[in-house]
């Protein structure tokens, strides 16, 4: 009898594990997060990893904002001693894949920015038609 008991505990738990696990998405941001500008500027810069859970490409093509007049990709270029940045048209991920938006490196370059709070709302659009709002944490 004990053991039919221990099996059914055993059952009921991995029963309720497998209702509480929550699937991934299929892309996926984290971390994502705005610099606050140094007034009176309006520009500043975005950044965030996303994470292709898909098996197949993503391609971002797009991001926006209410909260500001333009947002494009832009990727930051060492070259000797010289840095400057260069705008990215669209970026692709590969399946399984991630992609980094981080300092010195690809960001959000953010025009006409204006909001002051957290969470400051970004949308990304993919070419497939997929489309996430982002709430990124203003730093």
């Amino acid at each position: 009898m004990r053991t039919g008991l221990a099996l059914s505990s055993a059952i009921f738990c991995c029963c309720l594990a497998a209702c509480t696990q929550t699937e991934t998405p299929p892309i996926e941001v984290t971390d994502a997060w705005v610099r606050e500008p140094v007034p009176p500027l309006d520009k500043t810069a975005g950044y965030f990893q996303i994470h292709n859970n898909t098996q197949s490409p993503i391609v971002l093509q797009k991001a926006s904002s209410p909260d500001a007049r333009s947002i494009e990709f832009h990727e930051t270029i060492r070259d000797g001693d010289m840095t400057r940045m260069r705008r990215i048209s669209s970026l692709t991920i590969d399946p399984g894949e991630q992609a980094a938006f981080e300092p010195g490196g690809k960001h959000l370059m953010i025009f006409g920015f204006t909001e002051d709070e957290s969470p400051v709302m970004i949308t990304l659009l993919f070419e497939s038609g997929t489309i996430l709002d982002v709430p990124f944490e203003l730093r």
